[in-house]
Order: structure tokens, then sequence, then C-alpha cells
């Protein structure tokens, strides 16, 4: 609903009041106007109608102002510009805050490889290279094997009786030298080429083989 009337005189408060005055004053307005309140004022010269306008445009932040500039004044004094910040800041749509693209931690992730790095070798260092006479069964020249009836090497101490001694290992597709016996590994990982040792044999090393 458009009035000519002045909004801030349709309900008696000044253009710098703040909106809790302004609430005040159209609560107090609306009881004495409002027809179904039986101490309605006979005569009032504003209406119910133009009371409510007046309070839906300036309750309204954006309204208000928009109402202001039509005026082609602006409100004054201290108390205007506290109201009229404070309304600003209810408005307000505050942007989300960006926050910068965080950063890889390359520096602690090379140290965490090279700590990992010494950790693996080390560990190698013990794994890696079994103690001398103790089967492994991961067979490699210098392996000392039994062939059971099954025609497959398995890999025993040196320290104790056993048939052959690995010179070579293969995969499963190709062919021992000439001078080797075959045999394939009991892990299936490979062919084993061996040769025999000598009846009492107890160690053998990997430079007698050659």
């Amino acid at each position: 609903m458009a009035t000519e009337k002045n909004l801030y005189d349709i309900l008696g408060v000044s253009r710098g009041a703040p909106t809790e005055q302004i609430r005040s004053a159209y609560r107090r307005l609306a009881r004495q106007v409002h027809p179904d309140v039986g101490s309605a004022v006979q005569g009032a010269s504003v209406s119910m109608a133009e009371i409510n306008y007046a309070w839906s445009v300036l309750s309204d932040p954006v309204r208000r102002r928009e109402y202001d500039n039509s005026l082609g004044t602006t409100r004054s004094g201290t108390s205007s510009h506290s109201s009229a910040t404070r309304d600003d800041r209810d408005t307000q749509v505050i942007p989300p805050r960006i926050l910068p693209p965080s950063r890889f931690p390359w520096r602690g992730m090379l140290i965490a490889a090279i700590v990992g790095s010494a950790i693996v070798l080390i560990a190698r260092s013990f794994t890696d290279s079994p103690q001398p006479g103790i089967p492994d069964q991961l067979l490699e020249p210098g392996s000392c094997v039994v062939v059971g009836s099954e025609r497959l090497a398995s890999e025993v101490s040196c320290g104790g009786p056993h048939d052959y001694v690995v010179v070579q290992f293969i995969p499963l597709d190709r062919v021992c030298p000439l001078d080797t016996e075959m045999y394939r590994d009991r892990q299936g990982m490979g062919m084993a080429c061996v040769r025999a040792v000598a009846p009492g044999a107890s160690v053998v090393t990997p430079s007698s083989l050659r």
C-alpha cells in the first residue's frame, strides 16, 4: 500500500529513531487505532492500514534506506548513524572467509621417506643374508639340497647330510648347463641346477663350486 504521508510522522518518530523505538510506537498506535480493540480512538488521524504500512517499511533496513533516499535527505546525528550501522550489520551477508591453500608438507614427507628407506635397508641387512647353514627354502648358488622321491629339491643345512649343491637357479622355462643336474624347486619358484657332492660331505661353499 502506498501513502503520501511521511511514514515517520505516521508513527510519530524522528527520522533518526532506532528500530526499537519505531516498534514501540507501532505497538502503541496499533492498540489505539485497531478496530478490534475496544478502546480504539474514534476519528484518529491515521488508519490501521497506514500504521501497518509505515511499520512494514521502517522495520525493514533495506526498505527504510530506500525510503530515506526517496525523501532526498539522510538521517543525521549519532543515534541515526548507530541505527543505520546496526541495521546494515543485521542484513549484511558476510562473505565466507577464503583460506589460503594448504601447503603440502614436502619437507616432512622427504624426511619420512629417508627414515623409512634407512629402516628398510637395516631390516634387509638382517633378513636378506641368512646365517650360514640355516635353510630358508630360497634356493640360490651354494644352497645345499636333498632330492626326495618326488624329484623336488629341498634346502637343508650344509652342516648335515645333503645330496647336492646348487650351482645355478633358473626360471622354469630354461635349461641347466650340461655339467649339472636339474631339479624343480619344492617351492615351485624355478629350477635348481645342482652338482652331486661326495659321500659324507657336510660343508660346501660357493667358491668350491667354481
